[in-house]
């Protein structure tokens, strides 16, 4: 049923997105008052932008990962001069709210807990740095976007895993939301993850 649903989301030549002004630019549905990507930008969208960022044949369909927020933030400035709208990050408030809506989702996304194997808590998440890294050497812990359930009427996916993300918070950007090794508890103190498992997803303005 999920490959169904994903089946669903705009695609060209197997790229996750919609073309336009000839630019693969992220799908954007409408959740919470936002139109919101359905998706975080993949590897192949960040890379028409930024032809330094590389990333393995077959892949494209991933999140693109260890973005800073100035890159972040020059993607959305980049994409609304190719196509002619207005896209951006979420501010704070936004990606809160738009997060708020994963925590029910939390069983069903790529984070700490699913690849533990059970409920992970802050003590664990210390004790499985070694076996993460371990992991980590024999591949990376992303999953192609829209790979776990989605949240909301019109399916927004990843908000509660995969990568974290960017938003605006005043004159600055903030790391938001759960990833591959961010435990779910949400007892737990918030912790940005490394910077390779970091992203974003795009607000268009209309």
């Amino acid at each position: 049923a999920l490959a169904l649903e994903r089946a669903k989301a705009k695609q060209k030549d197997g790229l996750f997105g919609s073309e336009i002004s000839g630019v693969l630019a992220p799908e954007v549905v409408f959740c919470d008052s936002l139109w919101v990507g359905r998706f975080e930008v993949t590897r192949a969208q960040y890379a028409a932008f930024d032809p330094e960022y590389q990333f393995q044949a077959g892949t494209g369909n991933y999140p693109a990962s260890g973005i800073s927020y100035e890159k972040a933030k020059a993607y959305c400035r980049w994409l609304s001069e190719k196509t002619g709208q207005t896209y951006r990050l979420p501010t704070e408030k936004e990606l809160k709210k738009l997060l708020a809506r994963a925590k029910g989702n939390a069983d069903h996304e790529n984070n700490l807990d699913y690849w533990a194997g059970y409920d992970v808590n802050p003590d664990d998440a210390r004790m499985l740095a070694p076996k993460i890294h371990e992991l980590e050497q024999k591949g990376s812990l992303l999953w192609p976007v829209g790979s776990f359930r989605p949240v909301g009427k019109n399916r927004v996916y990843d908000l509660g895993g995969n990568v974290a993300e960017w938003c605006t918070a005043g004159d600055s950007g903030k790391v938001l939301g759960g990833s591959a090794v961010t435990p779910k508890d949400p007892a737990a103190k918030y912790q940005a993850p490394p910077l390779r498992y970091v992203g974003f997803r795009v607000i268009l303005e209309k």
